[in-house]
């Protein structure tokens, strides 16, 4: 399925973010429908990509997602990509993986206990949304749409500072948190050859 076509969306400011982050990241954590990934729409809905079963998850799948994001200790995690799922009608996982290319690592990362929730970056909603975090991953496709300070400001709400921004390509970057340029690449994970669609990159394979 061809990559929608990137940009920042309008969102909705009348909202109490400090609130819909919450509930996200509890949703993520499998307060309600077990573990899963928390997309935050731009109208502020929160939509769960749930968890595949234990049954479907194989050693090496959890190898590839543990490259990126050790076992423990646990994180927890904040994505900027493209949430717009509403305007995209991606309302299933597969459909969403279109939008967030790398959400199958994402949905490892829930598995292994980490929680995850998914934003665009919006300035509205920049600090809100990084807020308490402890890693933060960047889609390398949304970058030209964030705020020219993004780094900083998202740096600086988190508990921990740790940016990690994921190329469409596979590959990996630290971002340093003052906002400097990317430093060496952190290792790429490669999939096993025999990937499931909604585990590594790669979408419908």
């Amino acid at each position: 399925m061809p990559q929608p076509m990137l940009s920042m969306p309008d969102v909705d400011t009348h909202i109490d973010l400090h609130s819909v982050f919450k509930q996200a990241r509890q949703l993520s954590a499998g307060a309600e429908t077990g573990r899963s990934v928390a997309i935050v729409t731009p109208g502020r809905l929160i939509m769960p990509v749930v968890c595949p079963p234990a049954s479907e998850v194989s050693p090496q799948m959890l190898q590839g997602v543990r490259a990126i994001v050790a076992e423990h200790p646990k994180q927890q995690i904040t994505v900027i990509a493209n949430n717009n799922v509403v305007a995209s009608n991606a309302f299933t996982a597969r459909e969403a993986n279109s939008l967030v290319p790398f959400l199958g690592y994402l949905m490892g990362m829930a598995f292994d206990g980490h929680t995850v929730i998914v934003f665009e970056g919006h300035p509205s909603a920049l600090a809100a949304g990084c807020e308490g975090s402890t890693l933060l991953l960047v889609d390398q496709a949304m970058v030209k749409h964030l705020q020219a300070d993004w780094v900083v400001v998202a740096a600086s709400a988190m508990k921990s500072p740790s940016v990690l921004m994921f190329g469409r390509d596979g590959s990996l970057a630290r971002i340093a948190p003052d906002g400097g340029s990317a430093t060496s690449p952190a290792p790429k994970s490669r999939p096993a050859q025999k990937k499931r669609w909604w585990w590594p990159f790669g979408g419908d394979t």
